[in-house]
């Protein structure tokens, strides 16, 4: 089971959420599918959500139609 962090909204207010994945492995690497997957799970949509695994420095934006990799701090 993989745990993700997931945040939507403005980037001056988020919302916060933790998912964790059924079927993925804990040392799996994170991928735009994924991070997809978590926000539907956590929001229900995908744009303007931010998905980022904390055993990683591994992160997505995704948009309606596009996910981009981001750094993480």
């Amino acid at each position: 089971m993989k745990t993700l962090q997931v945040s939507a909204g403005d980037m001056r207010n988020p919302v916060f959420s933790t998912v964790e994945l059924n079927g993925v492995g804990p040392d799996e690497r994170l991928t735009p599918k994924m991070a997809r997957q978590a926000a539907r799970i956590a929001f229900g949509h995908c744009h303007q959500v931010t998905v980022w695994d904390t055993g990683s420095d591994r992160a997505y934006r995704l948009y309606k139609n596009s996910a981009r990799k981001v750094s993480v701090e």
